[in-house]
Formats: C-alpha cells, structure tokens, sequence
C-alpha cells in the first residue's frame, strides 16, 4: 500500500476576483446546497478526463490518486499516494494569478511514515519548495537551536537500533515548528520585498471601499445569495431562506433583518490560530460554532446565520 501524504494549500493573500474564481472550481454555492461535493481532484478540472488513469493523474497533479479531505475557499486539504500533488496545486494557483498576480499561497505537506515533509510557496516572485527529508530533518532538529530542546535528547537510535518511544511521541510537533521557520524563508523567496510593490489595482479592498456607505447602491456582480437553512438531510428547499453576502461575506452577512458585522471577533483565538496545524481547535461552550441544524462544526456565515436565526426565536419581539 502506498504511504498517504498529507498536504494543505492556504490561501493567504487572494483577491476578490480570484476568490470568486476559486468558488467556481470548487463549485462552491453547489456544494453549500447539498450538490457538487467534490471527491477526486482531477474533478474540479475541465480538461480532465472522466475516468484519469495513473500516468494522466501524473502529468496533470503529480501522485497517481489524490483525493479532497475537505476544502473551502481558505484552504485545501488533500490526502495523496507517494507524493504531493505539486502539479495539481501549481496548476489552481496558475488559474487563480490570472485573476490576482499578486496572490499568496502556502502549502505544508508531511509524508505518515514521517519520510519527508515540506512547505511550498506562491508569490509574486514565482514559486519554491522547501523539500526535508526525515533524515535531514533530524539533523536540523540537533542544530536549530531551543526550539528543538523538548526532542534533542531523543534523536538517537537504542540499543535495539530503534528511536525511542519519546521520539514519535515528539516527533511530529518538532516537524510543525520546523515548517514553520521553513516558510519564513519560503516566503522571503515568493513575495515581494515591499508591500509597495503590490499594484494598487490588485490589492484586496479595505472594509471601508467593501460595504458601501449610507444610500450607497451595491453593484448586483459583488452580491452573492447562499442559502443557510438545514433540515437532518441537509439543506430544506422548501421555503428556503438565504443570507446575502458581499464580496464573498468578508465583512459579515445580511439576512434581511439585520447586518452582522464581523461577528467573528467576538470568538477567542483558538490555540491553534495562526499556525499550521492540520487541525482546528474547535470553540466551545458560550463559543461553540457548531450549527444547530447541520451539526457540523464550520466557523462561517451558514452556521452563524442558523444559530442567529435559532437564538432570535428564543426572544421574538413584535419587531421581528
């Protein structure tokens, strides 16, 4: 059996055009009504075949299957055979360029085994990848200073010419912090050295230029309608009501009674916010994102929405 490899593509600077684009790939508002959930990845590719053999899965998206663990239009996470799909990946940023030149990207990836592990990197001044080797890595694990301590005393064989125990139980937050100081440099190679140097025109608009001021009239193209009411068998097209989003919500949503302005930044950061982990901390409590109606736990616009709508129902007023 081949080794799974792990990999998630971050999209860390994308403009509206090019989010856009990305949700037509991805077929976004189909899969947000129950429809067009995307399995393999040669599927959110027009010019692949409908059944792609291993040499097209290939030449077209590096290992011979990769498929979608979950994805949204901030990340991609893939699990893949051998590999990385580095040619799949290059090719959903080269579509996404068109649309913003000036479009970052980050991708971690790690073998299970561990065998290697990496970060890749989009920019404006091309592409890198910063491939590692689990043998080189326990070299740079021994020279990298403190950050290692917790592992350094771990990283040689026993008597049995085995690691030890306390080494795979380290191992992979050593590889995190790791990935993280590689794409420092990762990034220092793909950006641009001034954030000057971003075009004016290509830059994504300031909050103020997105939500229009009082008697403003919002261009139909910037408007989006995506519907967030569930029943136990996913979206109810019956009666189905929608909140409305401008330039892909990046503000907050509109249902129509009220706008919710960033509503976000009431959550605490999870303590896992600003990292690469490949999992999400989930909030709990009086900040549990979960959504009543579909259980499942998204930090977005729809789970915000129904649980909005739920906590309304709860204290009605004759305004409402």
């Amino acid at each position: 059996m081949a080794n799974h490899v792990g990999s998630h593509l971050y999209f860390l600077r994308i403009n509206a055009k090019a989010k856009e684009k990305l949700a037509m790939m991805l077929r976004w508002n189909e899969m947000q009504q129950g429809t067009g959930q995307l399995e393999n990845f040669h599927e959110l590719m027009e010019h692949a075949p409908e059944h792609p053999d291993y040499e097209w899965y290939h030449d077209h998206i590096g290992p011979k299957w990769c498929f979608f663990e979950e994805y949204d239009l901030d990340r991609i996470h893939c699990t893949s055979a051998w590999g990385w799909p580095e040619k799949g990946f290059n090719w959903i940023v080269s579509e996404l360029r068109k649309e913003d030149p000036n479009l970052l990207a980050q991708c971690t990836y790690e073998d299970e085994a561990p065998c290697f592990y990496g970060v890749a990197g989009w920019g404006p001044r091309g592409y890198e990848d910063y491939y590692m080797d689990m043998k080189e890595g326990i070299d740079c694990f021994k020279k990298l200073g403190d950050r290692f301590d917790f592992i350094k005393p771990y990283l040689q064989e026993n008597e049995d010419e085995e690691m030890p125990e306390e080494y795979h139980e380290n191992l992979w937050e050593a590889i995190e912090i790791h990935q993280d100081m590689m794409w420092q440099e990762c990034r220092g190679d793909v950006e641009s050295y001034e954030e000057d140097e971003i075009q004016e025109t290509d830059r994504f608009p300031t909050a103020e230029e997105r939500w229009p001021r009082a008697g403003e009239i919002i261009p139909e193209d910037r408007k989006v309608k995506v519907p967030f009411r569930f029943d136990s068998k996913g979206y109810d097209q019956s009666g189905q009501e929608y909140i409305e989003l401008v330039d892909g919500g990046s503000d907050g949503y509109d249902d129509g009674k009220d706008f919710h302005g960033a509503w976000w930044e009431t959550i605490p950061d999870s303590k896992e916010y600003g990292t690469i982990r490949n999992s999400v901390d989930a909030q709990q409590g009086d900040y549990d994102r979960k959504s009543d109606a579909s259980g499942i736990q998204w930090l977005d616009h729809h789970a915000q929405a129904y649980n909005d709508e739920f906590n309304r129902s709860k204290k009605k007023t004759k305004d409402d």
